[in-house]
């Protein structure tokens, strides 16, 4: 019994191993997943802001600013640091401003007073201030607005090198992609809530004919064991999705997007006990389907229900 779950758990992690999501909407805490709408109002105000994006210290830092560059049409845009941001907030901390930061938290899951699990939150948060005013102590007091956050995982959008610098590279198609839809769905006064769900009928229908990318990777030192039960695993879960499919690595993945090939690829991210499915467009970063549930792992089910989507709209 042990074994058998030491393997679906390795298994789902080597295969549609959790990637980038994004979720627009008021926040409700920094471990909760649901969000409340923005008005019409907030959007507006928005509009006449500008964005200032803290460049993480990352490995291609400067590929990630000619990437947001080259997607971000929402507002003004100026790039810093998180130190400047900390040594000057006053001009930072303000409802003129949105600030882009990455942030990294780890979180405990208890039931009762006894701790059953851990799980990390990497996030790209997009903020703002309202309300600010400056106290007789030249203190800071304001109201904290979150805009949107973007989810993303250690595994493959975020993979830490093995040197001594210990610093975050990012995956930067999906990084990309998911800029994209933050962009668009700014503009267009659009609140993006993950527990709506997301069905675009026709676009999907397009899937009975185009092949959707399937994104996998086996770990470097899986066993031969390990590779079998792999195989069993994407052939079980796939068994009866009836449409063209190709998996693909992560690496090819992002070069593509890159690339700007039109192509549609699934997504599946696992936050807490939350499982999170996509299918976007490689090129525009547009989420064609959105799913969560609370349950762990992707399986057949999930594979038949889009395959059923997919067929009905064809």
């Amino acid at each position: 019994m042990i074994r058998n779950f030491y393997f679906a758990t390795l298994l789902f992690f080597c295969f549609l191993n959790a990637i980038s999501q994004v979720n627009i909407g008021n926040g409700r805490g920094a471990g909760n997943l649901w969000v409340a709408n923005h008005s019409e109002k907030t959007f507006n105000h928005l509009k006449t802001t500008k964005t200032f994006f803290a460049i993480p210290n990352i490995c291609n830092k400067n590929e990630l600013k000619e990437i947001i560059k080259s997607v971000w049409t929402f507002n003004d845009i100026s790039f810093v640091t998180m130190d400047e941001i900390k040594s000057n907030k006053k001009k930072y901390i303000s409802s003129d401003n949105m600030l882009i930061y990455l942030r990294d938290m780890d979180f405990t899951v208890k039931k009762g007073i006894e701790t059953v699990g851990y799980f990390k939150k990497i996030i790209f948060l997009v903020s703002t201030y309202n309300n600010v005013k400056i106290t007789t102590k030249g203190k800071i007091k304001s109201d904290f607005l979150d805009i949107a956050e973007i989810y993303l995982s250690n595994e493959n959008d975020i993979v830490k090198p093995k040197d001594e610098n210990d610093t975050y590279c990012l995956q930067l198609g999906l990084i990309k992609n998911y800029f994209q839809e933050l962009n668009r769905r700014l503009t267009n006064s659009q609140n993006l809530k993950m527990n709506d769900g997301i069905v675009k009928k026709k676009k999907l229908g397009t899937l009975s004919e185009q092949t959707l990318y399937i994104p996998w990777a086996i770990k470097d030192d899986a066993s031969t064991e390990e590779i079998e039960d792999h195989k069993k695993y994407i052939s079980k879960t796939l068994k009866n999705y009836e449409h063209p499919y190709e998996l693909i690595s992560y690496d090819r993945l992002n070069e593509k997007i890159k690339d700007e090939e039109k192509f549609y690829y699934l997504n599946s991210t696992q936050f807490s006990k939350f499982k999170i499915l996509s299918i976007s467009n490689g090129k525009t970063g547009e989420i064609i389907y959105l799913n969560v549930e609370s349950k762990y792992n992707i399986n057949n089910s999930d594979m038949n229900k889009i395959s059923k989507t997919i067929s009905k709209n064809s």
